[in-house]
Order: structure tokens, then C-alpha cells, then sequence
């Protein structure tokens, strides 16, 4: 088994942080490089890059010809979380809330401060209640140390002056150069093989790829699972994700799919589960059994409360998870740590109610598939 070993420069970094943490004053003259080479018996060079390291994250001032010194702490720099939507919406706040929290706690646990911001494509207005610090000011008053785009596109106008600055930057890995990612198509790989356990075959997938993403890797990765499973999903039983802003949408795909053909689907994929509220009524309206004419197995949050009126298959994400994965692949880069995987899987868990419950595949290991 390998061992990971930090760079020596990011060793002497975490030293000197612990000790600037630990009570040295705002003022304070460090060692001269020599001086610090001769106490961590390595090279100026490796010193040199550690302070620079420290110089980058707002701890060390560098002024040419005096030395090194530690810095007043910078009470407005900041580390960044990034939506396009507002946290407090009634569709929105389940997930990606609970993810922003968890971020925000561990940054303060690494000493960071951390704000949450509304506007990576557009401004989002202020109101009377909830009064908001434009994305658009933080970024020229070059006040953020790194960005979490949580739940937002790349775009140029803030992107390119962070970047220039060497601002580190993290979000969905589908999106971003460093991210996390739930991967969709895994997920509907271990939705079927489930549903085929149980003797499914005509499947269908609402919703388990969004229209932003692109549609060849999905499109390979249901060819690939109707040739290993024999499966009978036509193209039309596959459809990606309505907008959320589309209230009813998924109701009326599910009845579109339902009425199309004589031939039923067996097993329904749900890939979120604000589509599954909206199926609900659909199954129950029109008077489909479950789980015998139809084994349903819908995407949940942890935490989030829903509940069903008959038996649902989970698979599970969970938002905190989520959330630590981003701010830790953040706080990675912010540090200049050697990163290992610039993708990172959060996984899921498999949560059977007690009436459906027997022999799991053989790819599920207690319940958890990264």
C-alpha cells in the first residue's frame, strides 16, 4: 500500500501556520530564509516556495530587502460559496443549503471566513429582508481567497479576473476543472442492475442527466445497459431533467411516457427527487400498483423528509457529504497541496423499505456506491 506524503514545501507551510495560528503577533519578523532552511534541513528554495505559499492565503507580508513578516489578519478576505438561486428557496434549500452550511463550518474549523452569494450568471436583486453583497463587488474588490461555485456555470466575467489573481476555483465536476460529482450515468448503472435483479426489464430514467450536460455519455451509457441487460427502453423513456423552474413538468413526462405505447415500463428511475414529487400523483391518478405493475427507485437527500404513500427503492446523497467534498478540494488548492483526483465522486447509499428488501447485487458493498 503507498503512502501519500505532502511536498516538504507544504510540510514547512503547515508548521509555520500552526505557529502564525498559535499566537504570533501581526508584525512579527519571521527567520530569514537561511535561518528557516537550517531549521527544517532543506533547501532556500523549499522555504521560499512555503512562504510564498503563506504570502498567497493573507498570513505572511514579503517586503524586498526587509524580510518577512506575519500579517495583520485581513478581516474582509474571504473564502466564496457560489448559487445562482436563492439558498431560501422552497425547491433549492434541501440540497444545496445543507451543503453550504457544511462548508462554512469546515472553513471556519481551517480559519476561514466564509460568504454565500447569489449571482455567478446574473446579479440577483436585494430585498428589504435578506439584503445582498453583489458577487460582482467582491470580486473587484479583490476580497476572495478561493470560490466554491456550489451551484453555478463558469462565466468569464468573474472567472477570468479570479483566475489571473491565481484564485482558486472548485464546483460540479461536469462544469468546473476541479469538482465533485454525483455521476449520473453510475447511478442509473446501479438503479438497473437493481431493478434487473429483481426480473425488471422495461426500465425507464426521468431525469437522470440535466439538458446542460452532454446528452453522448449518457446516450453510450444506456446503450451499454440495454445491451448487458436486455432492457426495453426506448429513446422516448429516457428523457433528461426538466427545469426546475417547470413546476409540472415531470407529471406531465411521466404520463407522456405512460400513454405513449400498449408496452409499460416494470421499473421507473427517478434521478431527483423534487421529479419524484411530481410522479406521485401521476402513479397514483392513474391507478399504477406499487410495487407490483411498477418497482420504483427514486434519487433522495438525506434529511430532506420526503416520504412516499407506497413502497420507494432510495438511493441516497448526502448533502453535507456533498458539501465537505467541495470545501476540501478547496481548501486543497487554496494551500497549493498536491490533489491526487481533480474529480471527486460523492456517493450514494442504498435505502430499501423493509417490504422490498432481500439479496442486494453484488456491486453494492453495505449500501454504499461511490
Amino acid at each position: 500500500m503507498s503512502i501519500h506524503r505532502e511536498p516538504l514545501h507544504e510540510q514547512i507551510a503547515q508548521t509555520l501556520r500552526d505557529e502564525i495560528r498559535a499566537g504570533l503577533r501581526p508584525g512579527t519578523k519571521l527567520d530569514s530564509e537561511s535561518a528557516l532552511s537550517k531549521r527544517f534541513t532543506t533547501s532556500i528554495v523549499t522555504v521560499r516556495e512555503a512562504l510564498l505559499l503563506l504570502a498567497r492565503e493573507g498570513l505572511l507580508i514579503r517586503k524586498q530587502g526587509s524580510g518577512t513578516y506575519v500579517a495583520e489578519p485581513p478581516k474582509s478576505m474571504h473564502l466564496a460559496i457560489l448559487t445562482d438561486g436563492h439558498l431560501y428557496n422552497a425547491q433549492t434549500s434541501p440540497f444545496f443549503l445543507s451543503a453550504a452550511m457544511a462548508m462554512v463550518r469546515q472553513f471556519a474549523a481551517a480559519g476561514y471566513a466564509a460568504r454565500c452569494y447569489m449571482g455567478g450568471q446574473k446579479e440577483c436583486p436585494a430585498d428589504k429582508d435578506r439584503p445582498v453583497t453583489y458577487w460582482s463587488d467582491a470580486v473587484k474588490k479583490e476580497e476572495v481567497l478561493g470560490v466554491a461555485a456550489l451551484a453555478t456555470q463558469p462565466n468569464a466575467a468573474w472567472m477570468e479576473p479570479l483566475t489571473a489573481r491565481q484564485v482558486p476555483i472548485v464546483g460540479p465536476a461536469h462544469r468546473f476543472e476541479y469538482g465533485v460529482t454525483h455521476d449520473h450515468a453510475n447511478f442509473a448503472r446501479c438503479a438497473v442492475e437493481y431493478l434487473v435483479a429483481r426480473g425488471r426489464r422495461r426500465i425507464a430514467l426521468l431525469g437522470w442527466h440535466s439538458r446542460q450536460e452532454p446528452s453522448a455519455y449518457y446516450d453510450r451509457t444506456l446503450d451499454e445497459l440495454r445491451a448487458a441487460h436486455g432492457l426495453q427502453t426506448p429513446p422516448d423513456w429516457a428523457p433528461p431533467a426538466a427545469s426546475n423552474l417547470q413546476v409540472g413538468e415531470t407529471w406531465r413526462q411521466f404520463r407522456r411516457l405512460w400513454s405513449s405505447s400498449p408496452l409499460k415500463p416494470d421499473g421507473l428511475v427517478i434521478g431527483d427527487d423534487w421529479q419524484a414529487r411530481e410522479v406521485v400523483p401521476a402513479l397514483l391518478e392513474i391507478g399504477i400498483r406499487i410495487p407490483e405493475d411498477l418497482l420504483l427507485l427514486a434519487h433522495s437527500n438525506k434529511g430532506s423528509g420526503l416520504s412516499y404513500p407506497f413502497p420507494v427503492v432510495e438511493l441516497e446523497h448526502d448533502p453535507e457529504s456533498y458539501g465537505e467534498a467541495m470545501g476540501r478540494l478547496l481548501l486543497q488548492r487554496l494551500r497549493g497541496e498536491a490533489i491526487a483526483e481533480r474529480r471527486v465522486v460523492s456517493p450514494f447509499a442504498l435505502v430499501e423499505p423493509e417490504a422490498l428488501k432481500r439479496s442486494r447485487p453484488a456491486s453494492w458493498h453495505d449500501g454504499q456506491v461511490a
